[in-house]
């Protein structure tokens, strides 16, 4: 644990509560507390491995599923802020073997909201862990819009996976790379990555969730290729410091795009990131993720610039309850 010691023996005493309190919850990952770039704390729990007694460390990699969402959103931001795209194009631009009549009428800004109407994956098929990209856009075809696009949200990782074929027939670069080149780069996060199918990624925390009968591995995720773009990436809680940093550094996006990445399109999503304010001025902007062994969550308090992060290789950890925890030290 390091706490800055300019906040006094009161903050210590706080911290020392945090402590006894995540341990209550169980709490097995990695939490940082931040304002302004300055960690005001941070602690690691429990196991990387639990197979081998490995201890979670700051180095430790965890797998962040949706929270890889506000990274596709700026990778489609940045396009659009350079010009190679506009966020009123039609799906069909750049889907062209979607012939179905609706596809006209949902555009990229659509997606990026939640609000194209497009089914989740999850509910199109059972089968859809197997689908390769060709797969995706054929059963998209298929597949019953929802709504009027615009005219709700419904959250929708399919959207997501869209977006990042998306940019890679736009660019002719892999997601990967541009995530590499266009963020992570830019950023200085040397600790995050695209996970690929049977990759080894060194120091990367081994998933697991709790059932009555105790904790136990969880079942991996059978196709990481298919969800980049949607999940599909690993990192740590000090790159996602970094990754603070740059947006509010404008390194990423200019003040005028991360305007609209923090607005409202339809309540609570704007573009990649859940949005709330409080006392109707504090806007908090934030994202979890959750998947087979894994639980994370980013909280950004903008006018405070106040950050939270927590990652747990357990699937389906308490977020609201860690996030209440560490929110006592603000």
């Amino acid at each position: 644990m390091y706490v800055q010691s300019a906040t006094g023996q009161n903050h210590n005493n706080r911290a020392d509560h945090i402590d006894q309190m995540l341990v209550k919850l169980k709490f097995n990952g990695s939490v940082l507390v931040a304002r302004r770039g300055e960690i005001i704390y941070e602690k690691q729990l429990g196991a990387a491995n639990m197979e081998f007694d490995v201890p979670i460390s700051r180095d430790t990699k965890f797998e962040i599923a949706s929270l890889t969402k506000p990274f596709t959103a700026i990778l489609t931001l940045q396009l659009a802020q350079a010009g190679k795209l506009n966020l009123e194009d039609r799906l069909t631009k750049y889907f062209p073997e979607l012939r179905r009549s609706d596809a006209e009428t949902i555009t990229i800004r659509h997606m990026l909201s939640h609000t194209s109407g497009i089914q989740d994956y999850v509910g199109i098929s059972p089968e859809f862990a197997s689908w390769s990209d060709k797969k995706v856009v054929e059963e998209l075809e298929k597949a019953t819009v929802s709504f009027i696009p615009g005219t709700k949200f419904q959250y929708s990782s399919s959207t997501y996976i869209l977006l990042r074929i998306l940019l890679e027939r736009a660019t002719g670069k892999s997601y990967e790379q541009l995530l590499e080149e266009q963020i992570l780069t830019l950023a200085g996060m040397t600790e995050t990555g695209v996970i690929h199918n049977q990759k080894v990624i060194k120091g990367k925390a081994a998933g697991y969730i709790r059932t009555n009968d105790g904790v136990k591995g969880a079942y991996p995720i059978l196709n990481h290729e298919l969800f980049v773009g949607a999940a599909s990436v690993y990192t740590t809680a000090n790159d996602l410091l970094k990754f603070d940093r740059a947006l509010y550094s404008g390194t990423l996006l200019n003040n005028e795009f991360q305007k609209l990445m923090y607005t409202p399109v339809q309540k609570p999503y704007g573009y990649g990131w859940f949005i709330k304010e409080t006392d109707g001025r504090n806007k908090v902007v934030s994202h979890g993720g959750d998947t087979f062994g894994y639980t994370s969550l980013l909280q950004r308090v903008l006018d405070s610039e106040t950050l939270i992060v927590v990652l747990s290789n357990i699937q389906s950890v308490d977020r609201d309850a860690i996030l209440k925890v560490l929110e006592g030290l603000l």
